[in-house]
């Protein structure tokens, strides 16, 4: 899973911001930390990925390249992945709602042939994806989930790393 630092978070609440920003450094630091963490726990060889999808967003593309492009797995890139913005995602009767996306890619994984596929998203869409009561996931936090066919409904898994390095440390350190 992936959300990462946003250039254009303080902004954000002033302006619209950029729908595709690209990754920070902080963001650039997480990835290669994460990456790091699942190496040393084989990850990648006990995990069995078949499959990559991500969303749309050059963070998640980079993200997943970053995190988990040694694995070998194909990617796919699903725009059903998409961010939550508000200005489009909350008309009801709209076909490309948040929601109808998230209920479209639960039937996409139903689907699948596929046993083990990483996700790699966005926070809010993971916690639509898991039920409002599930814990938000943190910038670039891995988590090992299973997604239930019959009932289409994904747990909230445990979590096999996520960075060591936080914003504040960041911007400490850089100041």
């Amino acid at each position: 899973r992936y959300m990462g630092t946003r250039r254009d978070c303080v902004t954000a609440c002033w302006s619209c911001p950029s729908e595709d920003p690209e990754m920070t450094p902080l963001g650039q630091e997480q990835v290669a930390d994460v990456a790091a963490q699942l190496a040393e726990q084989n990850f990648f060889q006990s995990a069995g990925i078949q499959l990559i999808v991500h969303s749309p967003l050059q963070r998640t593309r980079n993200t997943a390249q970053g995190v988990l492009g040694s694995t070998g797995a194909p990617k796919e890139e699903l725009s059903m992945l998409r961010e939550f913005y508000p200005l489009k995602d909350i008309s009801p009767c709209c076909p490309c709602t948040f929601q109808a996306r998230v209920r479209r890619f639960r039937e996409w994984l139903a689907e699948r042939p596929e046993k083990v596929i990483a996700v790699v998203g966005h926070g809010m869409y993971f916690q639509a994806l898991q039920g409002r009561d599930a814990t938000h996931f943190v910038n670039v936090e891995v988590r090992e989930c299973t997604f239930h066919v019959a009932s289409q409904q994904i747990d909230e898994g445990k979590v096999l790393a996520k960075p060591r390095c936080r914003e504040v440390d960041f911007q400490l350190r850089d100041h």
